[in-house]
C-alpha cells in the first residue's frame, strides 16, 4: 500500500527495495502537487519494467481525469490494468471507473463507472485489511485522512510445541499459523488453539496517515474511539508559526501531538515539515517531545516495526 505519490516517487519506490511487480493499492489523500504529481512517473516506470499486475487507486473526485489527460498527452498506456476509485464522501459513494490499460477505448466509458455506496468509511475491503477514509481539514476540494485496519490475527505460534507433537516443518506449519486444523499422515488431528500450538487470537494493528489537514474532528474522533498502534500526522510548522498553519490549513507540532495525547495512539510519527526546518528537525523533536513521549520524527526510507 502507497500512501500519495510526490515527485520523484518512483525512485524512491526503488531506494526502498520495493519489487516492481508486486501487489499495489495506491491511496491520494488530495488533489494537490506534492501528493500526487509522481503518480504518472510511477505508473509509467512499472509499465517499462514490464509489471502485469493491475494497480488498485483510490482518491479524490478528479483523479481519474487527471491519468486521462496524461494518457492523451503524453501516452500514459499500460499494459498492466489500472482501476481507479474515487472518493465522495459528501455523498457516501465510491465511483468506479473502468478499468484502463493499453487497449482502453475511452468512448463511452461514462456509462460503464459505478457508484458503490461507502458503508462504515470502509473503502476497500479485504480478508486481510480494510482501509477508511476520514475528513480532514485541508485547502483542496476534497481531503481525506485514511485508515489501516488491520484482520483479528491468529495467536503467536510456539515452534516447540510444534515439535513436540512431530509435526514436520513446512506448510502445515503456515496453516496452523493462520489458525487451520491440520491432519497429520497418521490420521492425527491438530487444532492449534486446542493443543497449544498458536495462541490466543490477537487484534489487527491500526494505523492512521493524516494526509493535510488541521486538526480535524473526525479524525481526532476516530483515535478516541479506538486503539491505534501508529497516528502518521502532518507537523508542517512549529509552534510559533500557528496562525500560518491555520491560515493555510496545516497543524503544528503541538497540535499533532495533541490530537495523539488526546486519543488512545500507541506511537506518533511527525512528517510533512516545511523546508524552513530540513536542517534543523533535531529542534522539531525536542519541540514534540515536551508534548507527547513516544513520537518519532519521520525521515526518508525510516522503516517502523509494530
Amino acid at each position: 500500500m502507497l500512501f500519495d505519490t510526490g515527485e520523484d516517487v518512483q525512485r524512491a519506490y526503488e531506494i526502498a527495495g520495493f519489487k516492481m511487480n508486486r501487489p499495489l493499492s495506491i491511496f491520494i489523500t488530495h488533489m494537490h502537487g506534492d501528493h500526487v504529481i509522481g503518480l504518472p512517473g510511477l505508473l509509467f516506470r512499472l509499465n517499462l519494467l514490464n509489471r502485469d499486475l493491475d494497480i488498485d487507486i483510490f482518491g479524490p473526485i478528479g483523479l481519474f481525469f487527471y491519468l486521462v489527460a496524461h494518457r492523451l498527452t503524453v501516452g500514459l498506456a499500460t499494459q498492466y490494468k489500472i482501476h481507479v476509485t474515487e472518493i465522495d464522501l459528501e455523498q457516501g459513494v465510491l465511483w468506479k471507473y473502468p478499468a484502463m490499460d493499453v487497449t482502453t477505448n475511452l468512448e463511452g466509458f461514462e456509462a460503464m463507472v459505478e457508484k458503490i455506496p461507502i458503508q462504515n468509511e470502509i473503502i476497500k475491503d479485504t480478508s486481510r485489511y480494510s482501509i477508511l477514509a476520514l475528513v480532514a481539514e485541508h485547502t483542496a476540494r476534497q481531503n481525506f485522512s485514511f485508515v489501516f485496519r488491520e484482520a483479528p490475527r491468529p495467536g503467536k505460534f510456539d515452534p516447540e510445541r510444534a515439535i513436540a507433537l512431530h509435526i514436520p516443518r513446512g506448510s502445515l506449519w503456515g496453516r496452523m499459523q493462520q489458525g487451520q486444523t491440520i491432519t497429520l499422515k497418521d490420521g492425527t488431528e491438530i487444532d492449534p488453539v486446542r493443543d497449544g500450538v498458536i495462541g490466543p487470537a490477537r487484534r489487527g494493528r491500526e494505523i492512521v496517515i493524516s494526509g493535510d489537514t488541521r486538526p480535524s474532528s473526525g479524525l481526532l474522533s476516530y483515535v478516541q474511539e479506538n486503539e491505534i498502534d501508529l497516528l502518521i500526522h502532518e507537523a508542517t510548522y512549529s509552534e510559533d508559526l500557528q496562525e500560518m498553519a491555520r491560515e493555510k490549513k496545516h497543524s503544528t507540532v503541538r497540535e499533532a501531538c495533541e490530537v495523539a495525547k488526546g486519543g488512545r495512539v500507541k506511537q506518533l510519527a511527525l512528517t510533512h515539515f516545511s523546508s524552513r526546518y530540513i536542517d534543523d528537525l533535531g529542534a522539531i523533536e525536542l519541540e514534540a517531545r515536551k508534548y507527547f513521549d513516544n513520537v518519532i520524527i519521520a525521515r526518508d526510507n525510516l522503516s517502523i516495526e509494530l
